[in-house]
């Protein structure tokens, strides 16, 4: 054995570190373990009785479609966004929410939404509907939080009560569209972004060329923003009983207003009317003891979780036919190929469209898009295979969900009937492409590049060439055969003249009240509302719905099945919550690199693409 010290001590540190990597491993093994015990063994549904309150505590992000999110992934998901890592299903939430109020054994609501990560405006207006549907049914509502961001505090605004803890807030800012601009950037580096597009409207180009945001975008998303947040205060102000200048005027005083209450962000919550109650955890308590039964007994309730369990144990279906209207979720970005599920591949997606044409069972179809574009290769061999759909003789309605943009709408157009809820993201009627090259940073880092080719295009692609002109010329061309290509699609599905749709164009978003207006869009409503549609098109009266989803692998069946689990969700929150793993997101690198990805994960083969940046940058 040394005498070193300074040897034992790196064999102590090799120790803790061989310690600390087997306690980790081990750790993982025993969760995945646990995972695979639960998921076996299942959760049988225990009794709800009568006088239940429903607890509806969603966690995470409201999605129209869940992601394929890998265990391990979920389980290092950072700190801060340790929720946004989760999704609640919108469809899970309204269904449990409209089946509350028919039931007879739930007497009331108590909304928790402190962990919900947030949700598209479209996704927390439909949800909002529903809560008033279960208020018209009787019964009263309680929101309780220790804090509300902006899209909690909707959803609560549409409670009978709000409490807010003594100290906790009400965080409402408005609506806003942020992107990062990397021009400057680009040429330090020495990189040539070639940008071909057509549209002056189509912004999700200018962080590519611009050090800030134009004129036009400024306009376009300046009218869509303040039509929307009209819409956000409008129904605030409606259900708390408030003028709408309350609420402007709060946020365009708000320091002068809040250093008149020392403060006090509760307080000045309470007095400006947004709140009802504030009280500490145990005093609220006390008070829905007192509001739903004794104060000396606890409430009989039952969680989210566990209600959407029951439903899914004990619902018989009642209206099983042979006529099928198949609803088919198209959620997230377009891409080449084959994608798991939270992004649209071309071929994924033509698969469960195919196999919908195939069934003859299926009498409509409904395509639910939520989606703000992508690849324009990956759209229009979607769209081929909806029209190759309708070329049966079967109708197909499109519902719009939170953003239906750019590629999105690319594939609506072949639609019969296209609905959309009023805050709806569409339009963007464009196209673009983007072509960086290196030449310069491969100077400044010493490197050439040179050869001999057989033509003038002969290696116009590779890394540290400069862009000939044939090449950038062709692009231009390809760009605006595309954008003609658009018109044309929009103008015979709307049934307008292509002078009239690229008034409309030119890469403008739009809300859906305003698609209604401009011809783009046919009706307002949800996703029943479309299926209805779809059914009455078909002509059917006695009909079962039937969702069609990509097929997953047996792998990721059973990782989605562990994941949906709610004991498994338990048990990663509990990983999370560990300092070990408790890093802070970098929002900002991770701004940047999905505005500079989009090449890379939309893997067009001829480079163009769709897109609307601005619909993501969209903060709610």
């Amino acid at each position: 054995m040394s005498s070193n010290p300074f040897l034992r001590f790196l064999r102590g540190l090799l120790a803790i570190f061989r310690f600390c990597r087997a306690l980790v491993v081990n750790l993982l093994f025993l969760f995945v373990l646990v995972s695979l015990l639960v998921a076996l063994i299942g959760e049988p549904a225990a009794p709800i009785l009568s006088d239940t309150t429903l607890v509806l505590d969603p966690r995470g992000v409201i999605v129209e479609e869940r992601s394929l999110t890998r265990p391990i992934e979920q389980l290092l998901s950072r700190g801060t966004i340790a929720d946004a890592a989760q999704e609640v299903l919108l469809q899970n939430l309204l269904d449990v929410i409209h089946a509350a109020a028919e039931d007879d054994r739930i007497k009331a609501m108590i909304l928790m939404p402190e962990s919900l990560a947030g949700g598209s405006f479209s996704h927390l207006q439909e949800v909002a509907d529903a809560i008033e549907v279960f208020r018209r049914s009787g019964k009263t509502v309680y929101a309780s939080s220790g804090n509300y961001t902006q899209a909690q505090y909707y959803l609560a605004s549409h409670a009978d009560e709000i409490t807010l803890n003594p100290f906790g807030a009400v965080n409402l800012e408005g609506f806003g569209a942020w992107q990062i601009y990397f021009s400057d950037a680009l040429e330090k580096i020495g990189v040539n972004a070639h940008v071909f597009r057509v549209g002056e409207y189509k912004s999700a180009v200018e962080p590519w060329e611009r050090n800030d945001m134009s004129d036009e975008a400024r306009e376009n998303y300046s009218r869509l923003l303040n039509g929307l947040w009209d819409s956000y205060v409008n129904d605030v102000s409606q259900q708390r009983q408030l003028s709408p200048d309350t609420i402007d005027d709060l946020l365009e005083n708000f320091d002068e207003r809040l250093a008149a209450y020392g403060g006090d962000l509760a307080v000045l919550a309470l007095d400006t009317g947004l709140v009802d109650r504030v009280e500490s955890q145990p005093d609220s308590i006390r008070h829905l003891r007192e509001e739903l039964g004794s104060i000396d007994d606890p409430i009989r309730q039952v969680d989210f979780a566990r209600y959407l369990r029951s439903l899914n144990q004990t619902q018989q279906r009642a209206d099983q036919s042979d006529d099928k209207v198949a609803v088919i979720v198209a959620s997230g970005e377009i891409v080449d190929g084959e994608a798991p599920p939270g992004i649209i591949g071309s071929t994924s997606l033509s698969r469960v469209i195919r196999e919908a044409t195939e069934d003859d069972q299926v009498k409509a179809m409904v395509l639910r898009i939520n989606s703000p574009g992508g690849s324009a290769f990956a759209s229009e061999i979607i769209r081929g295979e909806l029209e190759a759909y309708r070329n049966t003789g079967r109708p197909l309605v499109v519902s719009m969900g939170a953003t239906a943009a750019s590629g999105g709408y690319w594939i609506a157009t072949e639609a019969n009937r296209i609905w959309a809820s009023p805050s709806t993201i569409t339009g963007s009627i464009g196209i673009f492409g983007v072509l960086p090259t290196f030449e310069e940073t491969f100077t400044r880092l010493g490197l050439h590049v040179d050869g001999v080719g057989t033509t003038a295009i002969s290696g116009a692609a590779l890394p540290g060439r400069a862009l000939s002109p044939i090449v950038e010329s062709s692009l231009q061309s390809t760009v605006e055969f595309g954008y003609n290509r658009f018109l044309s699609l929009v103008a015979s599905a709307r049934q307008m003249s292509e002078a009239d749709v690229d008034v409309i164009a030119q890469g403008q978003v739009w809300s859906g009240s305003e698609a209604v207006s401009n011809g783009l869009v046919d009706e307002l409503g949800n996703l029943e509302d479309a299926i209805d549609s779809a059914a009455m098109l078909a002509g059917l009266e006695n009909f079962e719905t039937i969702m069609l989803h990509s097929r997953l692998s047996p792998f990721e069946q059973m990782l989605q099945e562990l994941l949906d689990n709610s004991r498994i969700q338990a048990l990663m929150g509990s990983f999370r919550a560990s300092n070990l793993l408790n890093l802070q997101p970098e929002f900002m690198v991770h701004a940047l690199q999905k505005a500079i990805s989009l090449p890379m994960r939309a893997r067009d083969p001829n480079s163009l693409y769709l897109h609307c940046f601005g619909c993501n940058a969209m903060q709610f």
